[in-house]
């Protein structure tokens, strides 16, 4: 009984909320308008099943200090209805899609059930890249109408995940129309 109490103590949010991060900006991750309505999308089975789900953006480095989201990546994984887990069979796998293509894990995309975006202990702890973003959708992943006032933007810096304030999560994450809209990639049908 204690193991199955700290497997969840790990995953329930915490009830301190850290103060939300505001240093200045370095890189800009560049995104076609479309991005949020396709990882929407690739949400919409789990959360109608009311289950968390996972998906990663990859993509290239432009230039020093940006980015731009290629590809969404859904990899093989296990859903519940407060976490999900990705198997290391199921990363490599996902890794054998995008390297040829030279893309790199640029932001590790996922849900909560609730209104909730910050991060858990279990979200710090299954991180698959400390150099990737880390978004937290809420409600499963449900649209909504103005992505930033909603979502959770986390990055890894001074050695611990930072919940980036609203004016910093726009300045990292840019939509671009000039920006090819990424392709979509589901290994949890093949």
């Amino acid at each position: 009984m204690n193991q199955l109490h700290d497997f969840f103590a790990r995953w329930v949010p915490r009830k301190s909320r850290a103060k939300l991060w505001d240093k200045p900006v370095t890189d800009v991750l560049s995104v076609h308008p479309r991005t949020f309505e396709i990882t929407c999308a690739a949400f919409a089975g789990t959360r109608v099943q009311r289950l968390e789900c996972g998906l990663f953006w990859y993509g290239k480095k432009l230039q020093i200090g940006a980015v731009e989201v290629a590809a969404i990546v859904v990899p093989k994984q296990r859903n519940y209805e407060g976490f999900y887990l990705v198997e290391g069979d199921a990363i490599e796998e996902m890794s054998d899609h995008t390297r040829g293509s030279g893309w790199i894990n640029l932001a590790q995309v996922h849900t909560h059930p609730s209104a909730w975006v910050g991060h858990s202990t279990y979200d710090d702890e299954h991180t698959n890249s400390r150099n990737a973003l880390s978004i937290v959708m809420p409600h499963y992943g449900k649209p909504a109408t103005d992505w930033f006032k909603v979502i959770g933007v986390h990055e890894f810096l001074d050695k611990r995940w930072r919940h980036l304030t609203l004016q910093r999560a726009r300045q990292r994450i840019q939509f671009d129309p000039n920006c090819t809209p990424p392709k979509f990639i589901d290994l949890r049908v093949l």
